[in-house]
């Protein structure tokens, strides 16, 4: 059975509430934004990754995994005490998602079409193996967008163990799904989006600075009053 999710925001950014639009932010932009101890929506660590290449039992350290874009939900409903404390003290209002598939694979269509040439880095990408065999839609440029999504794991060091029986995909995978211990209190649900070109088998590098905006007219229907 599907998870049930939360979404804790302030009401002017309800689509139950007119808000049209959807934002959606890069993991480095939570990194770049961070602004201390205090800060639960940011983190210094998002989406950073160590692995070990299993056929040259070497080490290798990826200061920035392939950025993408991340819609951040909570499994638990809260009381808005609970959501000030823990979150952000200006949120005044929630909405849940019924049918976090049918919302996720909508999302993931709205982004691949709304995808070009000025979101992505030229100057960064990262080989892949696990998506060279895929055959996904392609928007009219040739870029794929592919989403991940499960609970956020939460540990002292937020970074992926190093484990001989993970690929280096799964780990760049997984970096994007690890916190620090600090954030467990949250109850995190993530969606994460990467664009790569599955012929090439390439990552793509979504620019840090720019967000994407999502019409929410389609997404309405997964969508209710907490």
């Amino acid at each position: 059975m599907e998870v049930k999710v939360y979404k804790y925001c302030q009401s002017m950014y309800n689509p139950l509430k007119g808000c049209q639009t959807l934002r959606l932010g890069t993991t480095s932009s939570f990194r770049k934004n961070y602004k201390g101890e205090g800060d639960f929506i940011n983190d210094p660590k998002e989406g950073l990754a160590d692995w070990r290449d299993i056929h040259r039992n070497t080490f290798a350290s990826i200061q920035a995994c392939p950025d993408g874009y991340i819609f951040c939900t909570v499994t638990k409903k809260l009381t808005f005490d609970k959501v000030h404390s823990d979150f952000d003290g200006t949120y005044d209002d929630c909405y849940a998602i019924n049918d976090i598939h049918g919302f996720t694979q909508e999302l993931n269509t709205l982004i691949l079409f709304q995808l070009n040439y000025e979101n992505i880095n030229p100057k960064s990408w990262y080989y892949s193996t696990a998506f060279r065999n895929l055959q996904l839609p392609e928007n009219k440029l040739g870029i794929s967008c592919q989403s991940f999504r499960r609970k956020i794991f939460y540990r002292k060091d937020a970074k992926p163990r190093m484990m001989d029986n993970l690929s280096a995909d799964q780990i760049l995978a997984l970096a994007h799904f690890h916190k620090p211990k600090r954030f467990e209190k949250q109850s995190e649900y993530r969606i994460f989006f990467c664009a790569f070109r599955w012929k090439a088998g390439l990552y793509l590098d979504i620019r840090n600075d720019n967000p994407l905006y999502i019409d929410t007219s389609s997404l309405m229907k997964y969508l209710q009053n907490c």
